[in-house]
Parts: structure tokens; sequence; C-alpha cells
């Protein structure tokens, strides 16, 4: 869900943005909405970067005091789903942990979104650009644009290492990894637990 009603509407005009539209703002982060946006605020404002500080100062002062479980209002039908449920419910309960995932199709990454787990990143990894581009806006994701290898522990390697070569995690903690194993010419689906070496 994004919501982009004319969030700062009055900064259009005004350097300061009046206490209903912060309140707006803060009730649209505590609802957790995938993303808040501007648009005439940005486009034919009179202070552009003001606004887009403002927003993101409200977003980052009020995202921590945000704590839920997950969101059981969805209702998961496949056992696929269900399984991304409970690689959710591990990486919370690991705590300081993550999400890795790769996909083609977005499906993995739209339900984890949904899933609202608190403090845990979803870090998808795809090789499709304009997926990329599109992962760019769920809660909670992290996207990456990498090529995958024939080999499916390879793409994993990759995928560890670039997240600990940016920085995005740490030496020493373990991250949950989504993936498919191949098993007698089958492929299943698989939670793996890994410790970034």
């Amino acid at each position: 869900m994004i919501i982009a009603t004319h969030l700062l509407e009055s900064m259009i005009s005004a350097p300061m943005p009046t206490r209903a539209e912060i309140s707006d703002v803060c009730n649209a982060v505590r609802e957790r909405a995938d993303a808040v946006m501007l648009s005439g605020e940005t486009t034919t404002g009179l202070c552009p970067l003001e606004c887009v500080d403002v927003m993101k100062n409200i977003a980052k002062s009020t995202e921590p005091s945000v704590k839920r479980r997950l969101n059981e209002l969805i209702r998961l039908k496949e056992p696929k789903a269900m399984m991304l449920r409970s690689a959710a419910v591990l990486a919370q309960e690991l705590g300081n942990s993550g999400i890795v995932v790769f996909t083609r199709s977005g499906f993995l990454a739209y339900t984890l979104a949904a899933l609202r787990a608190d403090g845990v990143p979803i870090y998808v990894f795809t090789d499709e650009e304009a997926l990329f581009r599109q992962l760019m806006l769920p809660w909670g994701v992290e996207p990456f644009l990498m090529p995958f290898s024939v080999d499916p522990e390879e793409t994993i390697a990759n995928a560890l290492a670039y997240l600990k070569r940016r920085e995005w995690c740490a030496a020493g903690s373990w991250l949950v990894v989504i993936t498919n194993a191949l098993a007698q010419g089958k492929v299943i689906d698989a939670i793996q637990l890994r410790h970034v070496e």
C-alpha cells in the first residue's frame, strides 16, 4: 500500500508542514504502509528538498516506535507461503537476523513483505532488472540485482559475500535463506539457516 494523498501539501508554498500533516505521515508509518509518497510537494513546490528531509525525518523517528507481531490477518493457503511465515518467525526469534530470498517472479518478496516481520530485513536477490526496480517499494525489502549461477550453492555464497562486503550483515550473524533444493530429480522448497563467516 502506497500513501500518496498530499501528505505535506502545505509545503508546496511554505518551508514547514502543519502538525496535522506530520500526524498523517506518522499514522501512515505506524500502519506500516509500504511507502509514503510526495508528488506536488516536490514537482511544483517551493521547497522540494526540505519536503524530502521532513518526510525522511518523520519516518526515521516513527519507525523505531512501531513494535508489532507478524501480520496475522493474511490467510496463507499455499504450503510455500506458510513456509515463508515460518522463516519470518525464525528470523525474528534469532534477533539481529534477516531473510535472504532468490526470485524471478517476486512472489517470495511480496509475501514476506506483507507479513511485516518486525526488525527483519528481507534481502531479495534477482537477475531480472524490471523486477529489481519494482522491489524497491515493498515494506522491509532490500533488493539486489545479481546474476544467478547454475549451481545454487554458488549463488547463495555470492549473495552472502555481497551482503557482508557491503555491510548489510555482520560476520557471526545468522541469516534465514529461502531456496530450492534438487532431490531425486524433484525441486523441493527449503529453509536454510546460514552463519555469516
